[in-house]
């Protein structure tokens, strides 16, 4: 026995061990906490547990995990074997030694000092602590499962299915990349609470240290700050490291240590970066470079509207800053019916060709409904939701999708019922009305938010490709994932609380809607300035000043306003239009740093649970090249997804490097029921046009079933 100084004394072999450098058998979590209390900084205590032939945790379960993943056959031997493993008897050792080694943590009748509950109220965490995680090679982040808050009699079964974590998908697939080298402890500590929890990033540069902090939740307090800025600085001495963290007050404990790797430019790529703090790159809706026409639209209205955030684009890039902003009166719907009403009039007084001046004016007042009035109280409606939540049902935020946004009305769907009328059109001609029921209602709608981008109505072709193939249906969602639904938290509550929840759930889910039938209102304000410049580049093509008339969205927006409205410019349009092209160009080479560092390598491309289910395909670059894509199906990889473009693409799964879990490509890909996996950062760069790759939705993970291609498509 050792005195383990984690507040414990543990065997140095067996079931329970401590987390130690020098014993590589209680896996990466349980090494890096070791070597973060090595550099002196704050760990839980904490003890892991290691399975081995002679001392399992689990008795023998079941049949054998395939050696490929290929097919769905492949995946349903999968989950036999993981199955059999959750329905297998816990070894009588492991159930004899737990309670010893759990009151090593919380001794019976002793205060928490963590969270100052009582021993017998302490709830523990219990995470996975495999072989691959926080390697330098593969860090597996979010590969294997951990499970929080476990009270003391639950940490059995969590054990079971921290072990059942390794027989998912995503987790037995990169295991099996990695060589199968994927033998899983398991780390138990107990569970600290705090008031805010993150990730620090600390890179060595020469003398100094770049720290980049990020809060994932809560306030952090000053002086928990600094200690957080200090641990990262004293754990980079070795190297870049990544630490994650969690505060109470001034007081804090770092959980886990991995290496950090930058994503990086190419060599000799200089990148883009914000001249002045606070501004990100807008990514997920501008991931290419603004023409000069659509940098002028962002100039003007950033100069006119009053909005909760500012614009500007640096390096032919959209950056944005948020700022404060009143929020408006009044329900959602009703906004944007009255800013709806406003510019069907208008749009009708002004006519097929527009005169700049008019369009721009059309543009700037729908801008600011759209961004300074209906945006806002859509925010503010759902914020009210997440507020009761909060005080009354914290776990139903983690239902947040199917509570508040699946199965409502919206431009969305109406979109998706449009495509499907097109895809199940029975003839020829029934094809061609249903492509001109979808132009009428959509036809505004392109494939980037820029001017210069055509729409779908001067590019009806587009809409030919729907349904001619068919999605590879995908395996279900893990059951793991439950859904609380409204009705089942409502029943509990005393009927004034019911009655607010309802108003809430029902103004958020308008919200909901809402915020998805702005995309198509906006799309029509720029069809209208589109139309507007156009009818400017074939005046100029006509009197020899252009030689085509797309060339005016290489103008500068000014030049374009001070031809209509005088005539003249400064230059020739034509050495202007030139001057644009060259630097759009440019700023197409040299793209911003990504506004989430890549934690993807050649394992595993990580992203964040978008839609459910699984699915086995091969990657298809989006946009996609003219040739035909690899036969079978399809994963499409995106840097993002506009939700005008999404009812056009036939894809098996979707990987988006940009979105969030609630944003509009993880929504409709909800309803549709087809995996993705958004804030992929790295994807399009890790993974290869043709590649077979499994896609894990429930877990937000892509993995690489073969080597890449050796060229690109």
């Amino acid at each position: 026995m050792v005195d383990d100084g984690w507040g414990g004394a543990f065997a140095g072999t067996g079931l329970f061990r401590l987390p130690s450098l020098a014993d590589a058998a209680v896996g990466g979590k349980a090494r890096s906490l070791a070597r973060l209390a090595s550099f002196g900084l704050p760990v839980p205590r904490a003890f892991a547990i290691v399975s081995s032939p002679g001392a399992p945790i689990v008795q023998a379960a079941g049949p054998t995990p395939p050696a490929v993943l290929r097919t769905p056959a492949d995946l349903a031997a999968l989950d036999d074997a993981r199955a059999a493993l959750l329905r297998a008897p816990l070894s009588a050792p492991f159930v004899q030694g737990l309670p010893a080694a759990l009151a090593a943590l919380a001794p019976a009748g002793a205060n928490d000092e963590t969270d100052g509950a009582r021993a017998d109220e302490v709830t523990f965490a219990v995470r996975s602590s495999s072989a691959l995680e926080d390697d330098a090679r593969a860090a597996a982040p979010g590969v294997f499962d951990s499970v929080l808050r476990v009270p003391r009699a639950g940490v059995g079964e969590a054990v079971r299915a921290v072990l059942a974590s390794a027989l998912t998908p995503a987790a037995w697939a990169y295991v099996l990349r990695a060589g199968g080298q994927g033998a899983i402890a398991v780390l138990v500590h107990r569970f600290v609470a705090g008031d805010a929890h993150g990730a620090v990033v600390c890179e060595p540069t020469g003398g100094d240290a770049r720290v980049q902090l990020d809060v994932q939740q809560g306030s952090l307090a000053d002086g928990a700050r600094a200690a957080i800025e200090a641990g990262a600085r004293r754990a980079a001495q070795a190297g870049p490291v990544e630490l994650e963290w969690v505060a109470t007050g001034d007081a804090v404990t770092f959980l886990q240590l991995r290496p950090y790797a930058r994503g990086r430019a190419p060599a000799g790529e200089v990148q883009v970066e914000a001249p002045e703090p606070g501004w990100v790159w807008d990514a997920a809706h501008n991931p290419t470079p603004l023409t000069p026409a659509q940098a002028g639209l962002v100039e003007w209205v950033d100069a006119r509207c009053t909005l909760g955030f500012r614009q500007r684009v640096f390096g032919g890039y959209l950056f944005y800053r948020p700022t404060s902003l009143e929020t408006p009166p009044g329900p959602p719907r009703a906004l944007f019916q009255r800013l709806q009403a406003d510019v069907d009039a208008s749009l009708a007084a002004l006519g097929p060709a527009p005169r700049l001046r008019d369009a721009l004016a059309l543009y700037t007042r729908g801008y600011q409904g759209l961004f300074g009035t209906v945006q806002p109280a859509c925010a503010a409606a759902r914020a009210a939701l997440r507020d009761f939540l909060r005080a009354h049902a914290p776990a139903a935020l983690d239902s947040w999708a199917a509570l508040v946004e699946t199965g409502v009305a919206s431009a969305a769907s109406r979109r998706r019922a449009a495509a499907d009328a097109i895809a199940a059109a029975p003839d020829a001609a029934a094809r061609a009305a249903a492509i001109d029921a979808y132009l009428e209602a959509f036809g505004d709608e392109s494939a980037r938010w820029d001017v210069a981008e055509p729409t779908l109505r001067e590019r009806p072709e587009a809409l030919l490709f729907i349904g001619r193939t068919a999605p590879a249906p995908s395996a279900p969602a893990a059951a793991s994932r439950t859904d609380v639904s409204a009705l089942a938290l409502a029943s509990a509550w005393p009927e004034v609380r019911r009655a607010d929840f309802q108003a809430r759930l029902a103004a958020a889910r308008e919200a909901s809607a809402v915020a998805e039938d702005d995309d198509a209102l906006f799309a029509r304000l720029q069809a209208v300035v589109r139309r507007a410049l156009l009818a400017l580049g074939a005046r100029l093509v006509n009197e020899g000043r252009l030689s085509a008339a797309g060339d005016v969205f290489f103008l500068p927006l000014a030049v374009s306003q001070a031809i209509d409205e005088t005539g003249e410019s400064p230059e020739a349009p034509a050495v202007l239009a030139a001057a644009g092209r060259a630097a759009f160009g440019a700023a197409s080479a040299h793209p911003p740093s990504p506004p989430v560092a890549s934690r993807s390598s050649s394992l595993a491309v990580c992203g964040q649970h978008g839609a459910g289910g699984r699915a086995i395909g091969r990657v298809v670059l989006h946009p996609a090249p003219a040739a035909p894509g690899p036969a079978g199906p399809a994963v499409l990889v995106a840097a993002t997804l506009l939700p005008t473009e999404l009812p056009l693409l036939d894809a098996a799964a979707l990987v988006v490097e940009t979105g969030t879990p609630l944003g509009h490509v993880a929504a409709q890909a909800r309803e549709r029921g087809i995996p993705a996996v958004v804030g992929a950062a790295g994807a399009c760069a890790t993974l290869r046009a043709g590649q077979l790759v499994l896609v894990d939705g429930d877990r937000g993970l892509v993995i690489p079933l073969e080597s890449p291609p050796t060229s690109r498509a």
